[in-house]
């Protein structure tokens, strides 16, 4: 976030370009009408809250990619985050370039 001071938060992301989790919350997209969460696989930490909704069917996990996010998101990303609270943005607007 150094290189991004004016960044609230910012979406990470592994090696091989699965989103994993921001660095205060769980990740949640929607698609095709459902609420999905990157697999643990991806590297992420597995929030009580992310369990939860897991736990109970309100989310599920698949992939996400980043240029998934960046093809077909670049206007409506909305990442779910812990609490209920949504945020907005475009991916082709992060500061560092996806």
């Amino acid at each position: 976030m150094a290189s991004c001071p004016d960044a609230d938060d910012v979406l990470l992301y592994n090696e091989t370009g699965e989103v994993t989790e921001s660095c205060i919350a769980n990740v949640v997209i929607f698609r095709n009408g459902r609420r999905v969460t990157p697999p643990i696989r991806c590297g992420l930490l597995n929030g009580a809250y992310r369990a939860e909704l897991l736990e109970n069917g309100e989310i599920s996990e698949e992939t996400v990619s980043l240029s998934e996010l960046k093809k077909n998101l670049s206007d409506q990303f909305r990442p779910q985050m812990a609490g209920g609270l949504s945020a907005r943005g475009r991916p082709d607007l992060m500061c560092k370039q996806l």
